[in-house]
């Protein structure tokens, strides 16, 4: 069993990576938090552990596009680096 870092770690990853196709498809306004999870295979009890809000997944995975994944997801998350 992985340890709670890495659970996390993958986690966030799944959410922020669910989030392009989810918004890309749809649009922000259409998607919902419901629908996120169903693509990152998560829950809603998951999502709010680690973000404040739609809006808040939706800055960090616009910014892992401009960016890159791993840029971002250290800078956003710290305790996983």
């Amino acid at each position: 069993m992985p340890n709670r870092k890495e659970h996390t770690q993958k986690s966030k990853v799944k959410f922020v990576e669910a989030v392009p196709v989810s918004f890309n498809i749809h649009g922000f306004e259409k998607v919902t938090i419901d629908m996120i999870m169903a693509k990152a295979g998560m829950t809603q009890g998951e999502f709010y552990k680690h973000f404040t809000s739609k809006e808040a997944l939706y800055s960090i995975a616009v910014e892992s596009f401009l960016l890159g994944r791993d840029a971002v997801l250290a800078r956003s998350f710290p305790d996983l680096a």
